[in-house]
């Protein structure tokens, strides 16, 4: 799955949890993560570990990092 596609389902999710990214990244423990995630995204920079970061907002996000 492409690291665009995530992005659009981690913002249903926070649509459907009510949560803005920055309250998410917080409860994620990562402050910057989303926002970390859509500069990668814009910047075509791919090199941050993203595995780390959806494992950590998975259960923020009440899901799977799947």
């Amino acid at each position: 799955m492409d690291l665009e596609d995530v992005l659009v389902r981690i913002d249903s999710r926070l649509k459907a949890l009510g949560l803005s990214a920055h309250a998410a990244s917080l409860a994620a423990k990562q402050p910057d993560a989303i926002r970390n995630l859509k500069r990668a995204v814009k910047s075509g920079d791919r090199r941050e570990n993203t595995t780390q970061t959806l494992v950590a907002l998975a259960p923020v996000l009440k899901t799977s990092a799947a």
